[in-house]
């Protein structure tokens, strides 16, 4: 194993490392002096260990490295490429020094890379020699466990420190591929507000939320936000709300339980999802609107279903229905179905 900048530091630190664990090191840095320091402590305790001087800013040296290695020691299994060097003066003090963004450039990135060039071709072989006989295999099946449904609605209280009160309740919600994903986040946008695109966003305020206007501008409580990020698994909708000072956790959810039970039982109008409809799209476009972001969905999209599933987000949103909405709601915001926890504040202290 080839360890560079070895002489101190990091370096020195992580070839002592090796040698312990079995490995047997080459070490190189500018000065043969410490190298030999470190090979010392390396015998100390039956390590082996090869000290070389090479400075990696010259590239000529490297290559002198490169072979003599190679001739004396056959092959490299492991390059840890540690040697490099920063500028700490700012730009604005360096504008007549260009020559350190030339030093640290070919100590840090091109000698680094003529090393890798230099041993990675007989890594290669060396790989080749010993894996390239073992045939092909397929991939194995992937195992699915789904979760057992739950079985009755849980509850936790916890008390602590502070002089704010919250609530959250969390439902089981579908995974991202699954054909419920795209009504239930309909459902969520009515409910609390279309949230951000990107993963474990929250909605932002939403002040035509059914339970916002149940919950804040009723007073119960001072904020809300919900939840359910796109996974590849079955996840969960949070519903998160801060109780206003003088009022409980239980006052709080007293409040928002009609609402979830309208939804239930009442199907939303035509208006309120097409409303739904374009609020969520525009957090969609809002959040896919750079490349950057583009290329995030794309491959996040990958891990949770498919590619498609990014493109197609506009469209599949568009062909929800008013029964599409009722049926998620019956099926997932069950009280059988969730979670509700209440942090009660104690006072003395801040949460």
């Amino acid at each position: 194993m080839v360890v560079t900048g070895a002489s101190s530091g990091i370096g020195r630190d992580c070839a002592l490392k090796l040698a312990e664990a079995g490995a047997i090191v080459i070490l190189a840095a500018r000065t043969p002096g410490k190298l030999e320091e470190t090979i010392a402590d390396i015998r100390q305790f039956g390590g082996e260990g090869h000290a070389y001087a090479c400075d990696i800013a010259d590239l000529a040296d490297c290559d002198r490295f490169i072979d003599t290695v190679l001739e004396n020691h056959g092959q490299v299994d492991i390059l840890i490429n540690n040697a490099g060097r920063s500028i700490r003066r700012s730009v604005q003090y360096s504008f007549d020094r260009f020559h350190d963004y030339e030093r640290t450039m070919q100590l840090n990135y091109f000698g680094a890379l003529r090393l890798i060039m230099g041993f990675a071709p007989r890594m290669l072989e060396r790989i080749e020699e010993l894996f390239g006989r073992l045939p092909a295999r397929s991939d194995p099946p992937r195992l699915v466990r789904p979760e057992p449904p739950q079985r009755g609605e849980r509850r936790v209280n916890l008390e602590g420190p502070g002089n704010t009160s919250y609530l959250q309740v969390a439902y089981h919600a579908p995974a991202a591929g699954d054909p419920d994903f795209m009504p239930m986040t309909v459902l969520t946008t009515i409910l609390t507000g279309a949230a951000g695109m990107n993963l474990f966003s929250s909605s932002p305020p939403n002040r035509s939320s059914r339970l916002y206007r149940a919950l804040v501008e009723t007073g119960v409580a001072v904020s809300l936000s919900g939840s359910m990020p796109a996974m590849l698994d079955p996840y969960l909708y949070q519903i998160t709300a801060t109780a206003r000072t003088g009022n409980s956790p239980a006052q709080v959810e007293e409040a928002m339980d009609p609402e979830i039970e309208r939804v239930l039982e009442q199907p939303i109008s035509e208006a309120e999802l097409e409303t739904a409809i374009k609020q969520t799209k525009a957090q969609f476009a809002y959040s896919s609107e750079s490349v950057t972001n583009q290329g995030y969905w794309l491959g996040y999209s990958a891990i949770v279903a498919d590619t498609d599933w990014f493109e197609s987000f506009p469209e599949r949103l568009e062909a929800v229905t008013v029964q599409d909405v009722q049926r998620v709601a019956r099926t997932h915001l069950r009280r059988s179905n969730r979670t509700v926890g209440h942090y009660l504040a104690q006072g003395g202290g801040n949460r």
